[in-house]
């Protein structure tokens, strides 16, 4: 699964490719938003692709562009390299300008994850905010062939549609997969009859894009940024194309060597070890939340034998589904939320909230990645088939690990097999598995709690290049650029100069994960839909509210105006109610509060997501000095039921005249709107 909830996240669930019923097969084809690629040793040398500017179709960026800040393009390259005079295929570029004349010759390129997530989708946000980086040189996203912003897009929609059948059905993790296969493989029948050559979507040509990229753009030498398959991508460049490479920083690695699909059962339990253990070691976690460990298991267990319903609605459709949440289920959940650094301090909050069969949180969260839209699963089962499917049931890495992260993993593995035998691309073989080598200067980054690709692989990757620098950080999980100021500090430093270790002294500063804790937080699904107008959804109810909030707040003005006009027309009031100022009166103070609660949730966004970065934990609660805030839309909805009855009493007692009757029976039209949409997005109920 994939989704950059709020700006940038590491937020690497990056692909639900098969079901989310149970999340389980997800871990491999989907969660895994890893794997390895290879890279040809004699391949014919790469042309440069070509690049044509376009207009900006993303909104985020029609703003930058429009100062000169950004550039939006294709870049046309053959659909394979080896082919040059065959089909072509078209690929999105951004470039994000350099605020500085003496810009530095070589630029940012950043390589997303995934396969198949859309680097313009997860980076144009947070990297338009780079100052510190575009103070010196360009930031350049491209997607990668097969992805949201190239063209073809591989996108499976078969997959997502046999999700939204299947969410509140009870079916087995075999019957789930084998369903989910199926999906897959329709996906692939329709890919074939678009003439779609799957097997041209693999890291060899990826590379090869790369290269025809930096040619495209006239560029010397280029540094690249990968994360997960981003930084097995930028390896496998590296290997091909090393003198193009002036520098390569790798977060959440994964070595070329290894399979990770093989280490899953491994990395999962390691994951989860740290987890309790940093729960455990912390005093006031361990004394919020005993024996984390224990609960966990039991609730998967208790949850196996009497699933949780879980309410979830599709943000593009607003369809709603009750998600039949199972063990399997939780364990697939967790260990995809251990991607984020963000949400990793409200796990254990979380699974004792699920104990008590509290589930605000998945249903605010999970729909944005359940849902997701953006990701490429075609061209993720074509990489992955092609360069990690070699492997057997023996090589799994059961080893010390629970048998409740065994035994599903190596039912998964097994279906992953069984799918890339029907894929139909064939295996770039077992020379692409070798170590990458070399002297191009690498940072690589980890985190502690990296659930996928842990600090070990970096280490493994490291002692092969004779000019790298690792580093793990104690308080992030899968990505550590944008999601730690020290990781995002040693990367400025490292391009400054890559042929000198970068100042890494601030992690010895960097203290643990700092956990939520339930008396600190007022739960409130609220800001879920608060927060979702920033990615351009709810924008309707949007709508609606701010033309209610115009239409009370128009008050403070007519009514005193025409106050004012027949004061000095000398014209008596029709019919004037002995309630009269009191109506008005309610109006006034209704559309004062509805104000100050929108103006208080924008200072809660600007404080809690912007200054204390916090944006991701406000889809799970407030902080609680925020609560009273919350109290605001009970008060509203009380006022607005009084506007109505006085709007119900004018015209039983014909007051006012036909028209100042009609204008405040609008006004409480408006503040029934307004009770609707806050009821709508869960304010009232919070």
């Amino acid at each position: 699964m994939k989704k950059n909830l709020i700006g940038h996240s590491p937020f690497t669930i990056h692909h639900l490719p098969f079901t989310i019923h149970h999340l389980p097969f997800t871990i491999l084809l989907l969660l895994l938003f890893i794997f390895s690629a290879p890279v040809a040793a004699d391949s014919p040398p790469v042309k440069a692709g070509v690049f044509e500017e376009v207009p900006c179709s993303i909104s985020t960026l029609k703003l930058e562009e429009r100062s000169g800040g950004v550039t939006c393009g294709t870049l046309t390259v053959p659909e394979k390299h080896s082919a040059p005079n065959g089909p072509a295929i078209q690929l999105g570029v951004v470039i994000i300008h350099s605020f500085s004349d003496a810009l530095a010759p070589d630029p940012l390129i950043m390589l997303q994850g995934g396969p198949g997530g859309s680097t313009i989708d997860t980076y144009a946000l947070p990297m338009l905010g780079q100052t510190n980086i575009r103070v010196q040189r360009d930031i350049i996203l491209f997607d990668q062939r097969g992805t949201m912003h190239s063209e073809p897009f591989l996108a499976c929609p078969e997959s997502l549609a046999y999700t939204q059948e299947t969410l509140d059905k009870d079916l087995s993790l075999e019957e789930d997969i084998a369903g989910s296969v199926d999906a897959e493989l329709a996906c692939r029948d329709r890919l074939r009859s678009e003439n779609i050559d799957l097997s041209a979507y693999n890291s060899l040509e990826n590379a090869a894009d790369i290269e025809a990229l930096r040619l495209a753009l006239g560029f010397e030498q280029i540094n690249l940024y990968g994360v997960s398959y981003g930084a097995l991508l930028a390896q496998h460049f590296m290997r091909r194309f090393p003198d193009s490479a002036r520098s390569v920083i790798l977060d959440a690695v994964v070595p070329t060597q290894t399979n990770f699909i093989t280490q899953i059962p491994y990395t999962m339990d390691r994951a989860y070890k740290a987890l309790f253990s940093a729960c455990a070691d912390d005093p006031q976690c361990n004394t919020n939340y005993p024996d984390l460990e224990q609960v966990f298991f039991e609730l998967a267990a208790k949850l196996d034998q009497d699933p949780l319903r879980v309410p979830l609605t599709d943000p593009e459709t607003n369809r709603r589904y009750q998600w039949h949440f199972d063990g399997n289920d939780l364990t697939e959940t967790v260990f995809q939320l251990l991607y984020s650094s963000e949400i990793l301090p409200a796990l254990p909050m979380l699974i004792y909230d699920l104990k008590d069969g509290r589930s605000d949180f998945l249903s605010t969260i999970l729909p944005l990645l359940i849902f997701d839209r953006t990701m490429s699963n075609g061209m993720y089962d074509s990489v992955m088939c092609a360069e990690d499917s070699d492997f057997s049931l023996a090589d799994m890495a059961v080893g010390g690990a629970r048998t409740e992260f065994v035994d599903s993993n190596l039912i998964q593995a097994d279906a992953f097999k069984s799918l890339c035998q029907q894929w139909g691309v064939p295996d770039l073989g077992a020379e692409i598995d070798a170590p990458v080598t070399g002297k191009v200067p690498t940072l690589l980054l980890s985190g502690h709690f990296d659930p996928i690709t842990p600090p070990e692989f970096g280490e493994m990757v490291a002692k092969n290049l004779s000019r790298s620098y690792a580093y793990t950080f104690p308080n992030t999980g899968h990505g550590a650029f944008l999601s730690s100021h020290c990781a995002e500090n040693i990367v400025l430093d490292f391009l400054d100069n890559p042929a000198t270790s970068p100042d890494a002294t601030c992690i010895e500063q960097e203290s643990g994960v700092t956990f939520l804790l339930s008396k600190d937080i007022v739960s409130t699904p609220a800001m879920g839909k608060v927060l979702g107008l920033f990615s351009g959804r709810y924008l309707g109810a949007a709508a609606i509210l701010s033309l209610a909030l115009l239409i009370l707040l128009s008050a403070f003005i007519v009514w005193p105006l025409a106050w004012l006009i027949r004061a000095l027309m000398d014209r008596p009031p029709t019919n004037p109610p002995r309630w009269g100022w009191a109506a008005w009166l309610l109006v006034w103070t209704l559309g004062a509060l509805s104000s100050l609660f929108l103006l208080g949730i924008v200072a809660l966004i600007i404080v809690e997501g912007f200054i204390n970065e916090n944006e991701i934990q406000l889809l799970l609660g407030v902080p609680r000095v925020w609560g009273p805030l919350f109290a605001l839309p009970l008060l509203v909805a009380g006022l607005s039921a009084g506007v109505v009855i006085f709007a119900l009493l004018s015209w039983k007692g014909r007051y006012w005249s036909i028209w100042k009757r009609l204008y405040y029976s609008l006004l409480a039209l408006a503040a029934i709107s307004l009770v609707i949409v806050f009821f709508n997005w869960g304010v009232i109920a919070s």
